[in-house]
């Protein structure tokens, strides 16, 4: 069992509509996870998911108004990469095929043996506290790239504008030689100084 500082530092959400035994999983998930949240059915499970974005979910597979394989479909449309771990009492097998098809992680049958279930939820966690920490990188990178851009950018900018003062003081000086282009001179002085 983890302990309080050992707790997985996860979101997760467990949908389960039969409430001794969503209760009795979400004590023993609690025992492993920092932040749970619950719902009693799929679409309510589907509905939370839009707004409290788990790095993780367990459904039950068979529940009322919707089921966790169609709440799986659902999540899919939007998010391919968020781990589903189903869990059922059924063990049957064209059931199992769909939910795969659909593409859950992993498979944990009713009652939940508590040293599995904390196995399952260290493989899974782990792999989602990289891909958070890459996913972070990645941004940073990618903040410093545009950032890159955004100057090379500007120094085209300048260098476009420098030529074309230079081009323009050439041909005013050519048509009117007599005249004062001091200030556009100066202009270029100062682009080519910073």
């Amino acid at each position: 069992m983890a302990s309080k500082n050992n707790l997985l530092d996860i979101k997760l959400l467990f949908v389960e509509d039969e409430s001794i035994v969503r209760n009795s999983m979400l004590t023993l998930l609690k025992m492993y996870v920092k932040d749970i949240e619950f719902a009693i059915n799929g679409k309510e499970g589907y509905d939370k998911f839009l707004t409290y974005k788990p790095d993780i979910i367990i459904t039950d597979l068979k529940m009322p108004i919707m089921g966790g394989i169609e709440m799986s479909k659902k999540i899919r449309e939007i998010d391919k990469s968020v781990p589903i771990i189903v869990t059922s009492a059924f063990s049957d097998v064209e059931l199992l095929q769909e939910a795969l098809l659909v593409g859950v992680t992993n498979y944990v049958t009713k009652p939940c043996d508590g040293d599995k279930l904390e196995y399952i939820l260290s493989e899974v966690s782990e792999f989602v506290i990289k891909n958070k920490k890459l996913n972070i990188h990645l941004k940073s990178n990618l903040e410093q790239l545009e950032n890159k851009f955004k100057e090379a950018v500007m120094i085209s900018k300048t260098f476009s504008i420098k030529k074309l003062l230079i081009d323009l003081i050439t041909e005013l000086n050519e048509k009117y030689p007599k005249v004062n282009y001091h200030f556009l001179e100066k202009t270029l002085d100062y682009m080519v100084a910073s």
